[in-house]
């Protein structure tokens, strides 16, 4: 039994392929996604663990604590902007138990105090976190198609509302094309990029062109961009990520302007219709801005699939103690930003 920290990228992938063999891989899970999201002083790893042939693994971006009250460095991890969280080829209790034992050895050995983890809606893996190790919340539920339909069936399940807005698009001539190249990367960060600019959303939502066209990096068949068109003007994109058994609906933009044609109704189901019969099992849409069931933008995807799945998050403490003295640093040097984000776990990351 032991359990260590994975950094080359090669043992990671090696890792993951014991995984995929009992259905639980997807793209949100590899180096090089995790690669994708490295925030200033953040570095990619993973935590293996491996006893009597079973294995336990979750992939983290860890970087340093800041907080001059601690008299060494301390760290935290988190997972990857998407989904993650933990994997295991056994559910047993005694096993898990072992694992995140193991993980708080490594984690205190390192000085990494603390770990938020966003978990995956479809995999299910807060079955993965104990109570005694993680507090799992519930946070929202999200929406799902199952790709095995025929493109009938998906049709007659979508609100009336999205059929009519699709036939309105249809109408009007707005045309959607897929493709997985650079250029179509290229164009979409374009677009995504000036509609995060209309909206005048916060710094986080803004990746900038590198990170999309890093999106390559992850391999053709693992992302496909959907760009909306309407006599030759650019009105919106999709891009989605693709793995052995999920699609994920992973980030999408449309132009103020061109609202009337409907862009954002005509990707969706574009996007559905083109994934229907191929390998994927399903199309996960995602859920609303908020928790609240009466979201808005949940509503809005909620017109294409009655499906739903929970999105979860994890609380990992390694060290409850050092916690505290930072989260007590945090309020007393930042009291603004303490009454705006004190509910976040990892809150002390807001000033």
């Amino acid at each position: 039994m032991s359990g260590r920290v994975v950094t080359d990228p090669r043992d990671w992938t090696n890792a993951l392929s014991a995984f995929e063999r009992v259905g639980l891989d997807d793209v949100y899970f590899r180096a090089s996604y995790a690669a994708l999201h490295l925030g200033p002083d953040e570095h990619p790893e993973a935590f293996l663990y491996e006893a009597d042939g079973e294995l336990f693994f979750m992939p983290w971006l860890v970087r340093q604590i800041d907080c001059p009250a601690l008299s060494r460095p301390a760290y935290d991890f988190e997972t990857p902007y998407g989904y993650g969280g933990p994997l295991a080829t056994c559910s047993a209790p005694d096993f898990l138990a072992e694992a995140w034992r193991a993980l708080g050895d490594v984690s205190r050995d390192r000085n990494v105090v603390c770990g938020f983890m966003r978990l995956h809606p479809l995999l299910e893996n807060g079955r993965f976190c104990p109570d005694a190790f993680v507090e799992v919340v519930r946070d929202r539920e999200t929406v799902v198609l199952s790709l095995d339909k025929s493109p009938e069936e998906v049709w007659a399940e979508y609100s009336g509302q999205t059929r009519n807005k699709v036939r309105k698009g249809q109408k009007a001539g707005v045309e959607v094309v897929a493709r997985s190249d650079t250029e179509a990367l290229r164009t979409f960060a374009a677009v995504y990029e000036d509609h995060m600019v209309e909206l005048g959303a916060d710094e986080g939502y803004f990746f900038g062109e590198d990170y999309f066209l890093r999106m390559a990096d992850l391999g053709q068949e693992a992302f496909r961009v959907y760009l909306a068109r309407h006599e030759g003007r650019l009105l919106g994109g999709a891009l989605i990520l693709l793995s052995r058994r999920w699609a994920h609906y992973h980030l999408s933009s449309s132009l103020a302007a061109f609202n009337a044609l409907v862009p954002n109704n005509m990707l969706r189901h574009a996007v559905a219709m083109d994934l229907l019969g191929g390998p994927w099992e399903k199309l996960h849409f995602g859920g609303g801005r908020t928790p609240d069931p009466k979201d808005s933008l949940l509503k809005f995807k909620a017109g294409y699939s009655p499906e739903r799945a929970v999105f979860q998050y994890g609380k990992y403490l390694a060290d409850d103690e050092t916690y505290r003295r930072v989260c007590d640093w945090w309020a007393e040097e930042h009291p603004d930003a303490a009454e705006r984000f004190g509910q976040r776990f990892l809150k002390y990351r807001y000033h």
